[in-house]
């Protein structure tokens, strides 16, 4: 929380230096502070540990971004309430490797929370549905792969939707 509250100081801060410095008639110092304050602000609401996770879950190294997950100390009070939510997310992805139950609770938190894009969802609920179909959860499998097809709008887990129908009749 102090960290969050020290980043808008400083962002108000340097934001009052540029503009001193655009009335002395100092324009290139100005836009240099202008530009400061921005980043400064910016990085209250977004987090660069979890834009690196981001970065690192993409590249397919799970392991370095759980080191960045892992960097956030006190996710609940230092992270604004969506990035508290992606917090979550990229946790449930890291963990959907290692150990099911850890990944499933963080999905759910994650939804619960409230994910912002519709596709996040529909893989939060993808991978819960694929969690449901091990634990031999059939009904809530069916539901959580019935919101997925309701979320997907750009027909992008339409494979990975069948292939989890065909192991839930399985079931």
């Amino acid at each position: 929380m102090v960290t969050k509250i020290l980043r808008f100081v400083l962002g108000a801060a340097l934001l009052a230096v540029a503009v001193w410095q655009f009335i002395e008639g100092n324009i290139g110092t100005g836009i240099l502070m202008t530009f400061l304050s921005g980043l400064a602000i910016l990085s209250y609401f977004k987090n660069e540990k979890l834009i690196l996770a981001f970065w690192f879950v993409r590249k397919e190294k799970l392991e370095t971004a759980g080191k960045f997950l892992g960097m956030l100390k006190k996710p609940e009070e230092s992270l604004i309430k969506r990035q508290l939510a992606y917090y979550y997310f990229l946790n449930g992805i890291v963990n959907s490797q290692k150990n099911l139950n850890d990944a499933e609770r963080f999905f759910k938190k994650a939804i619960s929370t409230g994910l912002k894009m519709d596709h996040d969802v529909a893989m939060a609920k993808l991978q819960l549905a694929a969690a449901c179909i091990q634990k031999r959860r059939k009904n809530e499998a069916k539901r959580y792969l019935a919101d997925v097809k309701k979320l997907d709008k750009g027909k992008v887990f339409t494979e990975q939707v069948k292939m989890l129908k065909v192991n839930l009749g399985r079931i």
